[in-house]
């Protein structure tokens, strides 16, 4: 992933500004099978309704956006399918991830509906002394899942064949990348770099999402 701020917790505010009047867009990722980007629309502003022809996800970081007809709230995700037709339109400042996907002979998209707004951390549910994993997406390219870790339950330290965006969707976690220890809360993303160790353990009841690319 690039114009993301790696091993360092982070705001998306201070990745992307959001200008009076004006949309912004931001590349993270850009693949012929996936992209991932980052857009902040100021209050009032729109991105005029088009057809799309791939499947694309959109998370809501903050603010408030109507996509076609479903109004799309902090925390939530909405899955739009290929050759649909809308638009985007911003009620009050915003902060929004694009993940755009072309997808293969094969696969599909797992576990929530189409055209819908979904609460991510209402869809996976905690197990007393366990962690649960949620598959959203699952790919070579491209992995999203949604995790619950019960307090004082994490992953030993690892590393990945990607970079992961974490996104904290509940609750407060301690997370470790290399030698470096951070807290982790709703607002506060980082980057877990590819093949770089990194754990995670829960001080409260804790959900997240997690993304990650691979090369």
């Amino acid at each position: 992933m690039r114009n993301l701020v790696k091993s360092e917790v982070f705001n998306i505010e201070n990745i992307i500004p959001s200008v009076k009047h004006q949309t912004i867009s931001k590349s993270l990722r850009e693949k012929s099978e996936s992209s991932l980007v980052l857009l902040s629309l100021a209050e009032g502003t729109d991105i005029s309704a088009e057809l799309y022809l791939e499947d694309k996800y959109y998370f809501l970081f903050k603010g408030r956006v109507k996509i076609g007809s479903v109004d799309l709230k902090e925390g939530e995700l909405l899955y739009c399918s290929e050759k649909t037709l809308f638009g985007i339109y911003s009620e009050k400042e915003s902060f929004l991830l694009e993940i755009t996907v072309k997808f293969k002979k094969g696969d599909k998209m797992k576990n929530i509906p189409k055209g819908e707004a979904i609460s991510l951390k209402d869809n996976v549910s905690y197990v007393e002394g366990a962690i649960s994993n949620l598959d959203i997406l699952s790919r070579k390219d491209l992995k999203m899942m949604l995790m619950a870790f019960d307090k004082g339950e994490g992953l030993n330290p690892h590393s990945a064949p990607g970079d992961a965006l974490v996104v904290p969707l509940e609750g407060e976690a301690t997370v470790t990348v290399g030698d470096k220890s951070f807290d982790l809360s709703p607002g506060r993303q980082i980057v877990f770099p590819k093949n770089i160790n990194h754990s995670v353990r829960a001080k409260t009841e804790y959900k997240m999402l997690l993304i990650m690319a691979i090369d």
